[in-house]
């Protein structure tokens, strides 16, 4: 049924609030009451989400890709509504013809209905096959069904997953020591030692040598540390001055 608003006189402008339903379309038009005379009609489609997950990042390990990507705080408080979580959609990148499909989601999770949000914006998609490039791209949703929501879709990335043996050797992924010790792959001080092993080592005949041996071995050591806070604190402590000399370096 229409639903008619009057405002005063002198008013340009107008918010809706009156109970609308997610993943609906609504019309509007405004009408003179003296006059009769009515404006154009217009159609608004009304999803939850504004805004679209940010900044997605991947970097490719041995046989998996791990992702990040931002959540604009102030989705909550624009819309009403929590994101439920976040699907996260995968193709490859030499099949040019396939469609992008959903190989998981990182479900919400949200300490307090407050100002901004905390989720889980990470995820890492395993057992994939080795130097193959795979791009992906994420979107937020709320609800399910015919009656679920969706946010635009990120930007889209692209990651390696690199050989065990260290295959081409380049890619996003593969400092796996000093990706356990900071706890991500995007960290600033794994950012600049990735590239380092790019532009430096896999320039060299030695430094591929090095990349190789390191590749068989590193993955161990970097398990046995992950789980053991101390020895990440160390190993970041030890990492440190050589991540200051690789910039200086570059």
């Amino acid at each position: 049924n229409p639903k008619l608003v009057t405002i005063g006189p002198y008013t340009y402008q107008y918010t809706d609030t009156t109970g609308l339903v997610m993943n609906n379309t609504y019309q509007y038009r405004v009408t003179v009451l003296d006059g009769g005379t009515v404006s154009n009609t217009i159609t608004v489609f009304f999803s939850a989400f504004f805004r679209k997950p940010q900044n997605l990042e991947a970097a490719g390990g041995i046989m998996n890709v791990y992702l990040e990507w931002d959540w604009p705080d102030g989705n909550k408080v624009e819309t009403g509504y929590w994101e439920d979580g976040f699907y996260i959609e995968r193709k490859k990148e030499s099949d040019l013809d396939s469609a992008y499909a959903v190989i998981g989601v990182a479900y919400a999770a949200h300490p307090n209905d407050v100002f901004g949000s905390y989720t889980d914006r990470a995820f890492t998609d395993s057992m994939l096959r080795e130097t193959t490039y795979y791009n992906y791209r994420v979107r937020a949703y709320q609800g399910s069904g015919s009656s679920a929501a969706y946010s635009d879709y990120s930007n889209t990335v692209t990651a390696e997953v690199i050989s065990t043996l260290g295959g081409s050797g380049t890619g996003t992924g593969g400092c796996f020591i000093a990706t356990a010790a900071f706890g991500t792959p995007m960290a600033k001080e794994v950012v600049a030692l990735r590239r380092f092993r790019d532009r430096f080592l896999l320039t060299r005949g030695w430094g591929k040598a090095f990349v190789r041996f390191y590749y068989r071995y590193s993955p161990t050591a970097a398990e046995y540390i992950r789980p053991r806070p101390i020895y990440c604190f160390i190993v970041r402590g030890a990492l440190r001055p050589l991540v200051w000399l690789v910039k200086a370096v570059m």
